[in-house]
């Protein structure tokens, strides 16, 4: 029998870990795998990892990477595909608004022959209103600029073949990663399964207005060098507008008037600088991801690991 690896990101979750495990322990025995539960602690600072101690004691398909310090929601996935055992394996995360049911959709995929789920978000009650709005403007943000088309709502909720995740294994291990991004532009037959996110079960959202625009850079630059093409418009728009001055310049002191040298001088300066400085902002975006992958340094590292053969 064909065997699913869940993969589960934890970061504080002692609140809701209990309830998560009780959900999908009962969404097992409806699947057609066999099954193992792979928590991967992401430096948490509560009781997160004393609870799965106390699971693993009492189910063998309960298993766990414990990292030495926070890395980050998309090093602990990488880190639970390279743990995985699985013929197919779904990342989801531990606090309820990934749906558990969910997953026996996922397994009818796969059975159907998908090697890649996107579970796409069709709400998300917990978040915001400008959460929402964000989200719903960078796809179409990312889809008007990027060679590459993302399906809108796509979580860090997916699954994969063993094939599929042995190409995340050797490949994908950037520094600065968007898995859920590199997901969609493997190819393979894909499915996408539309979900409701849920309430959190306990807690507050990990992800701060300043993580998302962190996701965002990552994804852009990582996906696109459009952005870099800014430069030939504001080019343009800045030749256009120092045309348009000198006209309105030389019709003014044709006609008589006073041409204020200063207001056209400030006016040309902003423009440009305006632009420059945008375009350096940028430069400095596209540069920092390459000295980071250069930097080689791991994208995790394991304190210890609870019934993961050979690695406990």
């Amino acid at each position: 029998m064909s065997k699913l690896s869940v993969v589960v990101s934890v970061y504080n979750e002692e609140d809701s870990l209990d309830a998560f495990y009780n959900a999908i322990k009962d969404i097992f025995k409806q699947i057609p795998f066999d099954s193992e539960l792979i928590f991967v602690n992401d430096g948490s600072v509560d009781n997160s990892v004393s609870i799965i101690e106390k699971l693993a004691e009492f189910d063998d398909r309960v298993k766990a990477v414990i990292f030495s310090r926070n890395y980050g929601h998309d090093a602990a996935m990488i880190a639970g595909l390279d743990h995985a055992t699985g013929d197919y394996i779904v990342c989801m995360d531990a606090d309820l608004q990934h749906p558990v049911k969910s997953l026996c959709d996922i397994c009818d995929a796969f059975k159907n022959g998908a090697e890649v789920v996107l579970m796409a978000r069709q709400a998300n009650k917990d978040a915001g209103l400008f959460k929402n709005i964000t989200s719903s403007a960078f796809y179409k943000l990312f889809n008007m600029i990027c060679k590459d088309k993302f399906v809108p709502g796509v979580s860090d909720f997916f699954g994969m073949s063993k094939r599929v995740a042995d190409i995340f294994r050797q490949s994908f291990r950037e520094r600065n990663r968007y898995l859920r991004g590199y997901l969609q532009t493997v190819g393979f037959k894909r499915e996408v399964i539309s979900y409701e996110a849920a309430d959190r079960f306990a807690g507050e959202s990990k992800y701060s207005i300043k993580s998302l625009f962190r996701v965002f850079f990552i994804a852009i630059t990582g996906f696109s060098n459009n952005l870099l093409r800014i430069g030939y418009y504001m080019s343009a728009f800045s030749l256009i507008a120092a045309l348009v001055l000198a006209i309105v310049s030389i019709v003014r002191y044709v006609n008589g008037g006073v041409i204020s040298t200063i207001l056209i001088i400030c006016a040309v300066l902003c423009l440009l600088f305006g632009g420059l400085y945008g375009l350096v902002s940028l430069a400095g975006e596209y540069l920092y991801t390459v000295v980071a992958e250069n930097r080689d340094r791991p994208i995790y590292i394991v304190d210890r690991t609870i019934g993961i053969s050979g690695k406990e």
